[in-house]
Parts: structure tokens; sequence; C-alpha cells
């Protein structure tokens, strides 16, 4: 996910090239259903993003929360929802396993870690979607290390084979057989990255890469999927219907780059096509490309499309609560809005979105595995060990719970436990526990897992009062015009109001303080997207500004 609410650029060079799109004459497709085929139905998919719990870390070294991933996926299932998407490598900075700038394996847990989620999902009825890598990979603020070895995989045939062969394949062949994996995902948003659209306020220009690169990054890893799976369907998350669609003329950058010809000519695997169309939309494409105000239809595609990156909110017209509806309605293949993370309004109106939708059309959106995930064999070594609550305030406990199956003895940091077992635990500050459990023929598996401590917050300062509240305040500009965005809502005193500008470079807000004050502090709220940089200037008369 990308927001563009955000000041700076990167908003700025999108905007740029909205103000003169048009749309060619509509390009006839095959029909499509609005459905996905899986699990033994057709299925609209009612979702939400996961996307991460712990950002390019859920999987491999570290502490995997399970106990989060259960608690959202019983969300989802309470809901009437069906599936999540979830990103794996994203930036590549916890897996797959790297020497130096070549890929070597999956990530020590990888698989495990992964195996685990899925089973979690599959007992909630929940479907995942795996997203591989994101943008993120080439982020210039994540260091040369990590943006130097993504841009070997993308830019290399070499690099990129060692990771197929060494990360990808091991990773699709060990979970293939898992009911609970939707379709596996290439990229969250490559376009990104690239010297066609690629936002160079957060990723060095020398570090973008061509679409035919992205192109045939997707074309070989989706064969590669293909043949190790042949039973599961392959997707990519498009930034938008931009590039992929081809009704667009006013721009020759604007096409469907992820078309079955395209594809196959950029990296020349025959089985490296998708099998659906994953695209997402946020509010800076006005109408012109939001599929709440097109059918699936005008696009000119030939495959189902689903949208799975969105911002519960109004838009031009389209309130939040229908907004689910409203994609069903339209021939989608499915609503997963935008995100899980931070428990904030966009989960709650997705939740609700999942309710009417179930509501109104339950043959829809049922899923119901058939057969749950069988138990290990009874002399296979498998141990779980997890803290519940992971984090903690000062003084607070937590729940160490183990258990094990093919275990001869176990250990907690080193001390002898029962082979499944609990303990309460109240560290006084952050804290790793290793658990390892060992079979009779020496065998043995280690688990880790962190309990953070939160220091006790200190006190908070004595309240003052605002010089703003309630003063003069005058925007440079108000996204869309609309008054609920303008430039007083920033200074009413009101923190469920903001003010948000336009999407474009040096907006600035100007408060009349009625009078000579010294200011000694100064606190800016952001709303979730946030600014790039910002100023802070006085003026004694309005017109000279320090």
């Amino acid at each position: 996910m990308r927001s563009l609410f955000q000041w700076g650029r990167r908003a700025w060079s999108i905007l740029a090239l909205l103000t003169i799109f048009i749309t060619a004459p509509f390009i006839g497709q095959a029909q499509t259903n609005g459905r996905i085929p899986y699990a033994g139905t057709d299925l609209h998919l009612s979702g939400a993003n996961v996307a991460w719990v712990r950002f390019a870390a859920d999987i491999g070294p570290g502490t995997t929360q399970l106990e989060t991933f259960d608690q959202m996926f019983a969300d989802v299932a309470a809901n009437g929802g069906n599936s999540m998407r979830l990103w794996l490598h994203t930036n590549g900075a916890n897996t797959p396993e790297w020497s130096g700038n070549r890929v070597v394996g999956p990530g020590v847990g990888a698989i495990d870690d992964l195996r685990a989620i899925l089973d979690l999902a599959q007992s909630h009825n929940v479907g995942l979607m795996l997203t591989l890598w994101s943008f993120d990979m080439v982020r210039a603020s994540f260091g040369t290390t990590i943006v130097d070895r993504s841009y070997g995989i993308l830019t290399d045939q070499t690099r990129r084979q060692e990771y197929i062969d060494n990360a990808l394949v091991p990773m699709v062949d060990a979970l293939k057989d898992h009911p609970a994996i939707l379709a596996w995902e290439i990229f969250n948003e490559p376009e990104g990255m690239s010297r066609e659209f690629g936002w160079t306020d957060i990723i060095n220009s020398s570090r973008l890469v061509p679409m035919s690169d992205i192109q045939a990054f997707v074309n070989q890893t989706t064969g590669a999927i293909k043949r190790t799976d042949p039973d599961v369907q392959v997707t990519n998350g498009a930034w938008a219907f931009y590039s992929n669609s081809d009704i667009f003329t006013s721009n020759a950058n604007y096409r469907n780059y992820y078309r079955d010809d395209r594809l196959i000519a950029a990296g020349g695997d025959p089985d490296g096509t998708l099998d659906f169309y994953t695209v997402h939309y946020y509010s800076w494409g006005g109408t012109t490309i939001s599929p709440f105000h097109h059918d699936v239809d005008y696009w000119g595609l030939d495959k189902e499309v689903a949208i799975t990156e969105f911002y519960l909110q109004d838009t031009y017209g389209v309130g939040p609560s229908v907004m689910y509806e409203t994609l069903y309605d339209r021939g989608y293949a499915g609503a997963m809005g935008w995100q899980w993370f931070g428990q904030g309004s966009n989960w709650t109106s997705s939740l609700a979105n999942m309710r009417s939708l179930a509501a109104a059309h339950p043959e829809a959106v049922a899923l119901d595995f058939v057969n749950p995930p069988p138990p290990p064999p009874a002399d296979e070594l498998t141990a779980v060990f997890s803290a519940n609550p992971a984090t903690i305030d000062e003084g607070a406990s937590s729940l160490l719970t183990w258990s094990t199956t093919g275990a001869a003895s176990a250990a907690l940091d080193g001390q002898a436990v029962s082979l499944s077992g609990s303990r309460q635990i109240s560290p006084a500050q952050t804290t790793s526990y290793t658990f390892t459990a060992t079979s009779s023929t020496g065998e043995s598996l280690t688990r880790t897992t962190t309990v953070t401590v939160l220091p006790a917050p200190p006190p908070p300062p004595p309240v003052e009062p605002s010089l703003t509240t309630g003063r003069p305040a005058t925007a440079s500009s108000v996204e869309g015009g609309l008054p609920q965005f303008a430039g007083s809502s920033a200074t009413d005193g009101d923190a469920a109001t903001r003010w948000s500008s336009e999407y474009a470079d040096a907006q600035t807000l100007s408060v009349d303080l009625g009078g000579f004050h010294t200011i000694e502090r100064f606190e800016l709220r952001w709303e979730a997207a946030y600014g790039l940089a910002y100023q802070l200037q006085v003026s004694l008369d309005g017109q000279q500004w320090t």
C-alpha cells in the first residue's frame, strides 16, 4: 500500500498525469462472473489486507505473533468474510535467506511459520492471498544492502533464478497441498519501482527498473510456481488500472502489462501467465480509474478482477458502508479493504462491509474447508511456542505456552519442562525465551518468542490552552474542495476532524493567532497519512514570514 495523502513529489508526479487522461472506446473481452474458483466453489472474495503484523518479518527469523493472526482470522470469519492478503518477503529484509547478494534459501523458519499461519486461517475458513514482494524492496530508506540485492534479482537473470530455485520453489513445494492458499501474488504495486511510473521521492532513480524487467520477473516466478503446484492460482497486485488495462490512449505507458502475451514476451516462460487480476484504487485517481464508478467490463479485460486495496471512505459519492456491495454489483470478483494494522476505522468498516455482503449474498461468499489439516504423524517432531500477550506494560504478566508431538524431552531456557504446558511470567524488561523439543533419536527443534515490556508512561503534561483553537485558518488548497477538509478543521479543537490539501507540493496552512504571542511549543497531529517534510514559519504581519 502506498498512501497518496502525503505532501511531496510522489503525489504531485501522479496528479500531474491525471489531468490529461482520456479513455478509448470499449474493447471487448471474455465474459466474467465476479467469482474466483477456489476450494471447490466459485467464490466472491470478501476480506481485507493483513498486510503485516511485523513489517517484512511475519515469517522467518524472529517471532511470529500467531495469537494476533488467530484473532484477526476469527474476526473475519465472525463477520462473514472469507479471505485476507498477507505480505511475505516484502523488501527482503528478513526473508529469503541471503549470502551477500545471492539468495540461498527461503529463510530459517519461514516455511514453518507460514504453515502455522495457514493452519490458523484454515481453521477459521479464511483463504490467504500470499504476496511475495513489494516496491519497498528498492525503497532508498531501507539502505543499500536491501536495495542492491533486491535490484539484483529484479534485473539479473542469474540472481533471479537463484531466488526461484533456492527460495520460491522450496516454499511453494512444501506448502502446495495447503487448502488455505487462495493464490500467490507476485508483487504489491511494482509500478512504483519502474522507470515508467517510478516514485522517485522514495526510490533512487538509479534503482528504478524498466517495466519489462518487472514483467519478466512476474512471468518467470509465476511459471515456476505453476510447475511446482499446478493446482494453485497466481496473480499480481497492480497499482492502478493505468498499468492493467489497454483502454487509455493519452499516454504510451498506460497499458495492460500483465496480459498473457506481454508477460510471455518479456520472460519467455509459456507457463507464466496470471489466473486473475488484482488491482488497487485510492482517491487520487478520481472517478477516471475508480472501480466504484465503472463496471468491470469497462476495462476490456479477459480475466476476473478483484479490487484488493482501497480506503473505506466516502469516494466521490460512494459511501464507506456500501463499498463491497458496489464492487459486487459492478461485477468485480472481490473486495479487500486496506488494512488490519492498528485496528482503525478501515478495519471496522471492512468488517461491517463483510457482514452486509454475507447477509445479501451468502452463496457468493461462503467458504467451508471440508477437510481440516490432518494431525502430524505421532512420531513427527513438532513444537509450538508462544507468549500471550507478546507486549505488556511494566509490572504486568504474560503466559508462555508450549506443546509438542514426537518429543522425548523439552526445555525452557535450558531447564527441563513438561512436553506441553504453560508458565506465567512477569519480566522487568523486554526478554526473549527459548523452547527446545528433543526426540528420542536426538533430533531437536528450537522456538523463540519475545515479550516486549513497555515502560510505565510518564505523567501527562498539564493541559495548556492552545493558541490556535478556534482561530481563523487559511489553507492553500482543500482536497476536492470538500468542506469537511477545510483549513478551519485543523483548529476547531476536534481530534476527529482534519485539514486535507490537494495532492501537490508546497501546501500551506496559516493560522491567525489574533495578536502577538511567544511560542514555546508547537504540536502537530498528523493523520495516518502524513507529509514528507514541513516548515514552521511565523509572521508579525501575515506578509513577511520567518
